[in-house]
């Protein structure tokens, strides 16, 4: 998730690994109603390197996510202008006032650490049996990453209950899936940002 600063265009970009997988144009707006521009790089209108310009308020947040398949994905973003592009967000750079949104589906206990340090928190993720959950049962928790680890230090969710890290920290993080029942190959799946 990216806070747009001002009005403008920028050029978001998808990396895997050191390749470039997609690029994304943004022009952000004064008169623009979108509070939210939501960037699935699953989405067949992102299948070309470049896809069409989105548009977004000044001030509007961007919301990356892939809504199929497994990748880890690296976001950067720059604002284009006269002297040429700069660089405005890295997604391997949180810093203060960035947020990083976990929506946890496998069940089991997720570890949050800063850097190579002992797990500092936990993220307990429950399967649902019922077919429907109520929104409200859904609604995104909250909590700070900071060069501490994670506060509250254990959050519990559902399967497919958004976690919201406001991130307090330039220190690099991982959360790290520990699957209640192995399975007969473990998978291991680390998030870093």
């Amino acid at each position: 998730m990216w806070s747009v600063p001002e009005a403008g265009n920028y050029l978001i970009s998808a990396w895997v690994g050191d390749k470039l997988f997609r690029e994304i144009p943004l022009k952000a707006g004064q008169d623009d109603l979108n509070s939210f521009a939501h960037i699935d790089l699953a989405s067949p209108k992102f299948t070309r390197t470049v896809a069409p310009e989105l548009q977004v308020g000044a001030k509007g947040t961007a919301i990356f996510f892939c809504s199929g398949g497994f990748r880890e994905f690296r976001i950067t973003v720059a604002q284009k202008g006269d002297r040429g592009e700069k660089k405005v967000f890295d997604s391997q750079r949180l810093g203060q006032g960035d947020h990083f949104i976990l929506v946890p589906i496998v069940p089991g206990k997720y570890e949050f650490a800063v850097r190579s340090k002992k797990p500092s928190g936990n993220i307990i993720v429950q399967s649902s049996s019922e077919k429907k959950i109520p929104a409200t049962q859904l609604e995104p928790k909250q909590a700070t990453a900071t060069d501490r680890g994670l506060s509250p230090g254990t959050i519990e969710v559902r399967s497919g209950q958004p976690v919201v890290l406001a991130i307090q920290t330039s220190e690099r993080f991982e959360i790290t899936l520990h699957r209640d029942k192995p399975t007969p190959k473990q998978i291991k799946t680390t998030r870093t940002a």
